[in-house]
């Protein structure tokens, strides 16, 4: 067997994983989970549309996130198991891909988890990838989303606002501001909600009239404090599999 196919089944895995995680979204977005209510601000005079139903997000999402996040992290740890393997070595009970908190905490112990390596041009490959907070964001968040489910809990998502069709609701209630007059604006909050909760304000309109076309646009995102928040889980999920991916090809002509 090749070093490579010792490496890529966990890759597989977790697209794998992914195809189930879009099928688990799209069903419980049929059932319409979600529901809003126009209601005065007798402060501003203005309608502000709140959260009226706010369900929990299926544990399964939760479940199979944490696979795919743990496949992803463990293709990277045997990726430094082949490239022990081209020197002919055995790897110990530390070794694995090194992803640190900081370029500090990086140059202080550049070596750790790949002691072992000795090629230079294998460990040349590995600093290039910048494994820590600050030089790549997306190698991080998966390193410290995989502690996270692995030694403590679920990995945490919720339902969080995204968007609507502003330029729709001002030409309906007939209030369009003139700056946006020859082009549609999608309005995204400056401030992620996540999760949705009952009464949160996610839009005020500075018309009195309730508009019952009003359409919101929410997915399903990480909310996991000072780590992923209110980043779609999907869209994040795609993009660490194809770093990781893409990353494990770079190593190839190593193997």
């Amino acid at each position: 067997m090749s070093r490579i196919a010792n490496i890529t089944p966990k890759i597989e895995r977790a697209y794998k994983h992914i195809l189930e995680i879009e099928a688990a979204i799209i069903a419980f977005r049929q059932t319409d989970p979600y529901a809003f209510r126009p209601k005065p601000n007798p402060q501003t005079g203005a309608i502000d549309y709140c959260v009226a139903e706010a369900p929990a997000v299926p544990v399964d999402i939760r479940v199979i996130s944490g696979e795919i996040i743990q496949n992803l992290r463990s293709a990277l740890d045997y990726l430094i198991v082949q490239l022990l393997d081209v020197e002919g070595k055995e790897p110990d009970s530390k070794t694995g891909f090194p992803i640190y908190d900081s370029l500090e905490k990086f140059e202080a112990d550049p070596f750790g988890k790949i002691k072992l390596i000795g090629r230079q041009s294998s460990i040349d490959a590995i600093n290039a990838t910048k494994p820590y907070k600050g030089g790549n964001d997306i190698l991080w968040k998966l390193h410290r989303l995989n502690i996270r489910d692995k030694h403590h809990l679920l990995i945490v998502v919720g339902m969080a606002f995204g968007s609507i069709d502003a330029f729709s609701h001002f030409k309906r209630i007939g209030l369009m501001p003139p700056q946006i007059e020859t082009k549609g604006l999608h309005w995204r909050p400056t401030r992620t909600i996540c999760p949705l909760k009952i009464g949160d304000v996610l839009f005020s309109s500075p018309s009195t009239e309730v508009d019952q076309d009003m359409d919101f646009t929410c997915e399903i995102a990480f909310n996991e404090s000072g780590i992923c928040e209110g980043e779609p889980l999907l869209e994040t999920l795609h993009g660490m599999a194809q770093l990781v991916d893409n990353l494990i090809s770079d190593f190839l002509p190593l193997l």
